[in-house]
């Protein structure tokens, strides 16, 4: 499968995966978490995106995505900065993140984001983790 291709096919398991979570299987997980880090900034995009929808589904399989994700914080690419961003704070809003030195570490890349909307993304996850902290 091309890039082109591979963004398409991520593109609708993000579409899928935003609506119906549950319906993902191991294999999809999978794959996104392997293109995390694909020289293509649209399957990056994509590929992000599934594993900040997956989240809770994966909790517990999440130490090479945010691993990826947070190198994809220093990206160019805006889109890829925002999908890492949206993974991310979805992840931090995860009990077993809300208070971890993943926290500390979307707090200090939230305060250096110039991108509004990059910024909202992080502190959405701020915010819910700030609550099951409470």
């Amino acid at each position: 499968m091309n890039d082109k291709e591979l963004a398409k096919h991520l593109g609708a398991l993000e579409g899928e995966t935003r609506k119906n979570p549950s319906a993902a299987t191991k294999a999809d997980f999978a794959l996104a978490v392997a293109n995390i880090s694909s020289d293509n900034n649209s399957v990056k995009r994509e590929a992000s995106r599934v594993v900040g929808n997956l989240a809770e589904t994966f909790a517990n399989d999440l130490d090479e995505a945010i691993a990826k994700l947070l190198a994809n914080t220093s990206d160019d690419g805006t889109v890829v900065r925002w999908s890492a961003a949206y993974a991310l704070g979805r992840i931090i809003m995860l009990p077993k993140y809300a208070n971890s030195d993943l926290l500390e570490k979307v707090a200090k890349l939230a305060d250096a984001e110039d991108e509004n909307g990059i910024k909202n993304q992080y502190l959405a996850g701020l915010k819910k983790a700030a609550k099951l902290l409470k």
